[in-house]
């Protein structure tokens, strides 16, 4: 049976009271013989550098550059334009004029080919290249970010929405 003494707890630590040292190294809290003689520590885990950009994908199906204002587009698109204003624009992007290759091409980096997608994936084919499945050691963006320390998400808008 536990005594008193094994019962003794600290209350949870707050987001600020969390003690970090860097990853690979030494635990720099204390094991003690209960966890109120102890003192918890996490490994620091990697977060984006100070000041470092904040990163946007917008992704349009069905899109050209002449749908765009700030690509020159006499359409009006006053949220996006404001959003280029400060940031990078890319103009030489490999496109497939299919959905599925080129999502993969933005996602990756990558030759539509060399990430296994020639057609849209219900067009997949079973062969090298034309399987519909990216290969593992391809990587997406968005892990070499989180990599980096950077958070991620992604929203999905579509049928009206």
């Amino acid at each position: 049976m536990s005594s008193e003494r094994d019962r003794d707890t600290k209350p949870a630590a707050g987001p600020g009271d969390l003690k970090e040292y860097p990853a690979g190294t030494t635990f720099t809290g204390r094991m003690g013989r209960t966890i109120g003689e102890s003192e918890p520590a996490w490994p620091a885990p990697v977060r984006a550098k100070s000041g470092a950009a904040n990163v946007l994908f917008i992704v349009l199906d069905d899109t050209g550059f002449g749908q765009l204002g700030c690509y020159g587009s006499p359409i009006n698109t006053p949220n996006i334009d404001k959003l280029a204003q400060n940031g990078l624009l890319y103009t030489n992007i490999h496109t497939t004029a299919l959905c599925s290759p080129t999502r993969a091409c933005v996602l990756t980096g990558r030759n539509h080919h060399s990430n296994a997608m020639s057609c849209i994936t219900e067009g997949s084919a079973g062969y090298p290249g034309s399987n519909g499945a990216i290969p593992f050691e391809n990587g997406f963006l968005s892990e070499i970010l989180r990599g980096q320390g950077y958070n991620i998400t992604h929203t999905r808008l579509g049928n009206g929405i």
